[in-house]
């Protein structure tokens, strides 16, 4: 009889999952919020409240898209609230863990 894999792609996450929300609840999110993530976030409402990629102060955004994109469609879904962009960073981050993890079996087979 064939037994199954101790190390499963939902192990995997779950594992990667409880490590982030464990160090999310004990290192809750600041605000306001200081630095990069305050620019990032300005960014994101900047696209998201005037269709415009300008920086905390006005002036046109020197980073690239990609993240003050995917805030925007955050704020645009479930509001402005900073926990709801760590809980999509600690699911994302735990997929990211099963992604990898799949690569080097396959990397390795």
């Amino acid at each position: 009889m064939k037994r199954a894999p101790l190390v499963t792609p939902g192990r995997i996450f779950a594992a990667a999952l409880l490590a982030r929300v464990v160090y999310w609840t004990r290192n809750p999110v600041r605000v306001p919020l200081v630095g990069d993530a305050f620019e990032y976030e300005s960014y994101g409402r900047s696209l998201l409240e005037s269709g415009r990629y300008l920086g905390p102060g006005g002036e046109l955004a020197t980073r690239m898209p990609g993240y003050p994109l995917f805030l925007a469609a955050l704020r645009f879904l479930f509001g402005g609230s900073p926990e709801v962009v760590v809980a999509a960073q600690c699911l994302l981050g735990a997929l990211t863990c099963v992604l990898l993890a799949d690569l080097s079996r396959r990397f390795v087979s």
